[in-house]
């Protein structure tokens, strides 16, 4: 049976041939090597048919509009499929190598993209739209400057390729060279103006160069042209957030996370600010019935980790008992070990174990709480958790201490001259705060570490340390004051604590040197502040 099979095949095939039928005759060696792969004839018959011819035989438009069709109905692996059938009749045929690349990434199978769009370069490297199809794919593997290279190639044989200079744009956003993404974004919106992906690049880029009013100017413009976009939507939030139009950046997560109950960047981004505009208990029911219809288990430990320290704000020690039981587990899960980002690893982390420690060594003040008791108010970031319940007497008045936490807050950041989300949210928490109250600050600490803020900037730019504090110090207060004073609070400032140093630290005598020398800055602009306010 075997043999007859292959007279029979290769009998025909010898028939097409000498018609000049060299598809057909493809097809039939092909169905041979398909059944036995290793089959001598068959291989050295293909190996005869004149290549060169082959390379100007291309798929018909009617076979290529197929597969649009195909790939515009959403019928990705049927049009592997076809791809697949076309390339075995067209071996050199660059269009399908594209859409092959073209349907494997729309399955996020990036690494198999890659290789088809390059394998279709390699074929015909002279069209501009198949470098900026692979520039696309290689921004998606993260290689930023591959991507780059390929968009530069796009752009070299189509100077007006709007794409190819949105996928440039992209790539250095990636980088963070924004004022080169800035430069490709613009031009390509020259192009064309109402394009979607360009309008909302150049508002996140914007965005990142803390212009928040020409960041969202785009992207609402974007979003008269797609209002049904969940990225766009979580982008124009965060906008809205750090212009400290509160409401309307809540509006936006949520119809973000309606759009796309998957979408844990907006989830994540509307339970963090509700939480810092003391409006946790608000949401609080209505995060947990989202979570169970969220397919990701990492949500959870987002969630968690507020409720933890909501719950040790309130000083609700069963509920905070709790929370402690259950992150405990999900932090020895493998799906918070292996896929939960660095950041937002070290983020619940940090908290949880501070948070689990202070609870042990809690006093339980229920009692005294209980009754008519005065606030103390602390702002600042982790730190403002420290003295969370503890019971003051100044022998007139007894004070409880209430945190009013500020997530990464800098000094620095309320230093810039640009608005930015800390200094929006810091001034939401001073409007939360009753007047002619007592207040606690402590901001700083996160400014001293090592590997950021002060000592970061030092070395990347080549400032005075001395400088640095000064400048950063002198901004912040003058900040802060207008607010204090309006409201006539009574401020304390606290200093930067003595740092923990590793034993790996790279710095130890330079950060012990720079929490003594922002400390006694701080003391000295302290003097010049109380006689501002």
């Amino acid at each position: 049976m075997q043999s007859t099979f292959l007279e029979q095949s290769f009998n025909k095939a010898q028939k097409y041939i000498k018609k000049g039928d060299k598809k057909n005759a493809l097809l039939i060696y092909n169905k041979v090597l398909d059944k036995f792969p290793k089959n001598l004839r068959a291989i050295s018959a293909l190996n005869k048919i004149n290549q060169q011819s082959l390379l100007k035989e291309q798929s018909s438009i009617n076979e290529q509009n197929y597969i649009v069709q195909l790939y515009n109905s959403g019928q990705l692996t049927e049009g592997i499929i076809q791809c697949e059938k076309l390339i075995k009749i067209y071996p050199y045929d660059f269009y399908i190598f594209n859409f092959l690349g073209i349907f494997f990434h729309a399955q996020k199978k990036y690494i198999e993209a890659e290789n088809f769009y390059k394998r279709s370069t390699e074929i015909n490297c002279n069209i501009s739209e198949i470098w900026s199809n692979l520039s696309v794919t290689q921004h998606s593997l993260g290689k930023y400057d591959e991507a780059i290279e390929s968009s530069e190639k796009a752009l070299a044989l189509k100077s007006n390729n709007a794409k190819a200079l949105n996928n440039l744009g992209n790539a250095y956003f990636a980088k963070e060279e924004f004022t080169r993404a800035l430069e490709a974004l613009k031009k390509s919106l020259l192009i064309e103006p109402n394009d979607f992906c360009a309008l909302n690049n150049l508002g996140n880029t914007y965005q990142r160069l803390s212009l928040y009013d020409k960041a969202l100017e785009n992207l609402l413009k974007a979003e008269t042209i797609n209002n049904k976009d969940h990225d766009l939507l979580y982008n124009i939030g965060c906008a809205y957030r750090d212009l400290g139009k509160f409401e309307l950046s809540i509006d936006n997560y949520i119809k973000s996370v309606q759009l796309n109950k998957n979408d844990n960047k907006a989830f994540i981004a509307l339970m963090e600010i509700c939480f810092q505009l003391d409006l946790w208990n608000n949401y609080k029911n209505a995060f947990i019935d989202f979570i169970q219809l969220n397919k990701d288990r990492s949500i959870n430990y987002y969630f968690s980790i507020y409720n933890l320290i909501a719950s040790f704000i309130k000083n609700d020690f069963n509920q905070t008992e709790d929370e402690i039981l259950k992150l405990q587990g999900y932090l020895k899960e493998d799906n918070f070990l292996n896929n939960t980002e660095y950041k937002d690893k070290i983020f619940i982390s940090a908290y949880f174990n501070l948070v689990k420690g202070m609870q042990k060594t809690r006093i339980d003040n229920k009692i005294k709480l209980s009754k008519k008791i005065n606030k103390i108010y602390h702002l600042g970031e982790s730190h403002s958790l420290t003295f969370n319940g503890c019971i003051i007497n100044d022998n007139k008045n007894l004070y409880v201490i209430e945190p009013k936490i500020i997530f990464g807050l800098k000094s620095w950041h309320l230093s810039q001259k640009n608005d930015n989300r800390f200094k929006s949210i810091f001034k939401e928490k001073i409007k939360l705060i009753p007047n002619n109250s007592k207040i606690l600050i402590s901001i700083g600490e996160i400014d001293c570490r090592e590997n950021e803020g002060i000592i970061n900037r030092h070395f990347k730019s080549g400032e005075k340390i001395e400088t640095i504090i000064n400048n950063t110090i002198d901004g912040y207060l003058e900040f802060i004051s207008e607010y204090i004073t309006d409201k006539n609070l009574d401020p304390y400032f606290l200093s930067v604590p003595a740092p923990i140093i590793y034993e790996n630290s790279k710095h130890k005598k330079l950060r012990i040197e720079v929490v003594n020398i922002f400390n006694n800055r701080l003391k000295k602009s302290i003097q010049k502040f109380d006689e501002i306010i």
